[in-house]
């Protein structure tokens, strides 16, 4: 096992992710009003997330493969990027309308409809409610954002929705076909929640972006189960991992519309999630997350070290194949008038490995963070296939 020096260390794109707290839980989103189609559909929507909750099977006419992230909101919230493939559909869901649901852990529909009857009986009547959109907290007053259409998801359930129903919930109307350049589509959204053990169903449908749908209307959903942990501890955590196509610095601030459905631009960098982790020997393998809660010196600088450390699978052995040189951020390497309080006691970090020289097979990356100043560390690691697909079909 020998070191060698990777690619793109700490660049202009990561830089960009310093950016204080409350940019990176702000996913605003141009929502507009529900159609009475619409409303109709998002009915047939939560109809098909009730029949699960209560014991039915997930499934339909595609396979949807979930992928998210976590990230460190404010006020001890989490923020939740999320990626939904659509796979195994082809030809179909070119629209379609997409509802998603968070609910608690292993609790049925009815016990929804049971909080709401009990708010119901303070005396406010659907739609007199706030609908509970934690992304509120991170916005200006009057600013849309993501959820605003549980609004008129109140009427599309026959008792209507209260905001004490589910923890997150929201509807959307997608041109799946315009926004990927081919099958099978990702829907990329995002949802804030409070720590703790959740549900999460998403359901999709063939319909059109005015919630029109045929009769024979191709649908399927999801279900997942969601452990959100605590960031606000006093001790050190990390964000997940995550492995990037790209991660681009953004020319200007995005609008209402495009943050809606580029979820993983935080602040001033825009990252690109891989569909999965398996790569061409032609590849980098490109990685991105945040480290939370590091002790700093009296300047706000901290003492910290990265290190990056491959091992092989092979023949049922794990065997340690290479290893990056440590990446070192400190008072030596920072510049001068870094201060870590001022953006939100968050360091992102990168790192970029060249795979030519990686042998087919399956790898894991040990990825070590030490915070010398707080005399703690924390272990992630990220499993990755290498595999020749020159002679592959594009």
């Amino acid at each position: 096992m020998r070191d060698w020096r990777s690619v793109d260390l700490w660049d202009r794109a990561v830089l960009c992710l310093l950016i204080p707290l409350i940019l990176l839980a702000s996913p605003s989103a141009a929502q507009k009003m529900l159609t009475w189609d619409q409303r109709d559909e998002a009915a047939r929507l939560t109809q098909m997330v009730d029949a699960v909750a209560d014991g039915g099977y997930a499934g339909g006419d595609a396979w949807l493969k979930w992928s998210h992230h976590l990230l460190r909101g404010e006020d001890g919230s989490v923020y939740i990027p999320f990626s939904v493939v659509v796979d195994e559909a082809p030809d179909a869901f070119q629209t379609a309308s997409v509802y998603v649901r968070v609910a608690q852990h292993g609790e049925n529909s009815r016990a929804g409809r049971e909080r709401m009857r009990r708010r119901r009986l303070t005396g406010f009547g659907p739609g007199e409610v706030p609908i509970n959109v934690p992304e509120r907290d991170f916005v200006p007053r009057g600013t849309p954002v993501a959820a605003e259409n549980a609004a008129m998801l109140r009427l599309a359930h026959p008792e209507g929705i209260d905001e004490a129903t589910y923890p997150f919930e929201d509807v959307h109307f997608i041109d799946l076909g315009g926004t990927n350049d081919s099958a099978p589509y990702t829907i990329r959204r995002s949802l804030t929640v409070e720590p703790g053990d959740y549900d999460v169903y998403v359901a999709i449908r063939e319909a059109a972006l005015d919630g029109s749908a045929r009769p024979d209307a191709k649908s399927a959903l999801l279900k997942r189960r969601l452990h959100v942990p605590a960031f606000d501890l006093d001790r050190l955590q990390l964000s997940s991992v995550i492995v990037a196509d790209a991660i681009e610095p953004l020319a200007a601030p995005l609008s209402a519309t495009e943050q809606l459905g580029r979820p993983y631009a935080l602040g001033g960098a825009e990252i690109t999630p891989v569909r999965d982790t398996i790569f061409d020997s032609r590849d980098n393998l490109s990685l991105v997350f945040f480290m939370y809660n590091l002790l700093t010196d009296s300047r706000g600088r901290p003492n910290v070290s990265v290190r990056y450390t491959f091992y092989s699978l092979t023949m049922g052995r794990v065997e340690p194949f290479r290893s990056t040189a440590p990446q070192d951020f400190n008072i030596e390497t920072l510049p001068d008038e870094f201060d870590l309080r001022a953006v939100g006691a968050q360091l992102p970090t990168s790192q970029g490995v060249p795979l030519q020289s990686f042998p087919e097979g399956t790898y894991t990356l040990q990825i070590q963070v030490i915070d010398h100043l707080a005399d703690a560390s924390l272990v992630e690691d990220v499993s990755f296939v290498v595999m020749d697909r020159s002679g592959a079909e594009p």
